[in-house]
């Protein structure tokens, strides 16, 4: 209470406190808030376009500290009086107040004697599919910040950071939809506690000297929201959903062993700490969702830039890295039975060791094409995967110094079992 009549939240003036989050819902009634087209434009800010409904979300900051064990405990304590509730209130299911014990008697529901004849139902049928109904939800959020902690000595191992995020969505009762993402900053870091050498702690992020939006995507599904998009000579009426993604020169430092643990985090700390049974629900579902499609759908996905920095040990200054020009994917994914094509080209491959020196005579061309069969039709060798790969001519030079270099990586980095995220040998 004390904290409540500090911010003045008894005051009849009082509007609301925004520390979070502001979230606010704008519905009108029989007619549209404007008349602008919210899927061609390029802005959505204001109230001047054809749709019912708006939401606006507006989040500052959040930060979570991950245990796995605590997240564990409290899922398992959540879960149980989950099927306390259930086993307890069973016959109270529908109800809005739970009674008292003594009072457990079941609901008695009004049923409406008067009988809907063909006539009247065929009517509303035609008013529903008449009336269109359109949303707009517009999200912002400063900063998201996860610490992925040990669940020995509850320090940090991982990072995880996302600011400048904005989403806007425009989503009509036709099943027409457009989303457009666009992410300042996402890094994956590792704490400034341990061993490893400031250069290599962000393991994932823009690259140096970098400030502009890491990512930005649109998703369209529907043929109206699909014409807004500049696909070139992709014939639109085969697709039922495409999505255009731009991305901001990025840097990736590959330590073997933190990656490892990243990935045994991601799967036993997050995934496992939630329920197996919750996993393999979310996973079924995500796979129906990639699956069970009616018409294709397209993904096209343009990099600037792309650098892998493979450091000699975690605790040392020296690596060779690999740089790309531009990158182009673009992805399939091809109706029920399933399958995909996806094909890769990557201009101006280029390694290099720490001092600049290269370690081949020209930049390398490459391009990738791959036929995902789907799953469970034919034979298993009808089921694998068909990789082409095209590689410009490549000839490399390595000095003596350098070959050593690479020789040492494979000690140092590729086969060593030290994080080196703690000051001792761990």
């Amino acid at each position: 209470l004390g904290e409540l009549e500090r911010i003045g939240a008894f005051n009849e003036d009082f509007g609301g406190s925004t520390d979070l989050a502001d979230i606010s819902f704008k519905q009108c009634g029989d007619k549209a808030f404007g008349t602008l087209d919210p899927f061609t434009s390029d802005s959505l800010a204001g109230d001047g376009y054809s749709v019912d409904s708006i939401l606006d979300a507006k989040f500052t900051s959040l930060y979570v500290n991950w245990n796995p064990q605590a997240v564990k405990t409290i899922t398992e304590m959540t879960g149980r009086f989950a099927q306390y509730l259930d086993s307890t209130f069973h016959s109270e299911a529908g109800s809005l107040v739970v009674s008292s014990p003594t009072q457990l008697q079941p609901r008695r529901r009004s049923v409406s004697t008067e009988s809907k004849t063909s006539h009247d139902v065929k009517q509303e049928e035609l008013q529903a599919a008449g009336s269109r109904s359109v949303m707009l939800i517009r999200a912002t959020m400063d900063s998201f910040e996860i610490s992925l902690n040990s669940a020995r000595d509850d320090f940090p191992l991982f990072l995880l950071k996302m600011s400048r995020t904005m989403v806007s969505l425009v989503s009509s009762s036709d099943q027409t939809m457009k989303m457009s993402l666009s992410l300042g900053d996402l890094s994956v870091s590792t704490p400034a506690m341990g061993r490893t050498d400031p250069l290599y702690r962000t393991i994932l992020g823009l690259a140096p000297g970098r400030s502009e939006s890491l990512l930005s995507m649109t998703y369209c599904e529907g043929l109206e929201a699909m014409e807004t998009m500049d696909l070139g000579d992709i014939d639109l009426i085969e697709y039922e959903a495409c999505a255009q993604v731009e991305l901001s020169p990025m840097r990736m430092v590959y330590i073997q062993a933190q990656a490892l643990a990243l990935v045994e985090y991601a799967t036993a700390g997050i995934l496992g700490a939630l329920a197996s049974q919750a996993a393999s629900s979310a996973a079924v579902a995500a796979t129906e969702i990639a699956t069970s499609i009616g018409a294709k759908k397209f993904f096209s996905i343009n990099a600037t830039g792309f650098e892998v920095v493979v450091p000699q040990a975690a605790y040392l200054s020296t690596f060779i890295s690999v740089q790309t020009g531009l990158m182009h994917v673009d992805y399939i994914a091809l109706p029920d039975p399933g399958g995909g094509q996806a094909s890769l080209t990557l201009s101006d491959v280029v390694l290099m060791d720490d001092r600049g020196s290269q370690l081949q005579e020209e930049p390398i061309g490459m391009s990738i094409d791959v036929g995902l069969p789907p799953d469970g039709v034919g034979t298993n060798e009808d089921q694998a995967m068909r990789v082409n790969i095209s590689i410009s001519q490549a000839s490399f030079i390595f000095s003596k110094g350098q070959y050593a270099q690479l020789l040492s990586i494979l000690d140092l980095n590729l086969r060593q079992p030290y994080l080196c995220l703690r000051d001792s040998s761990t």
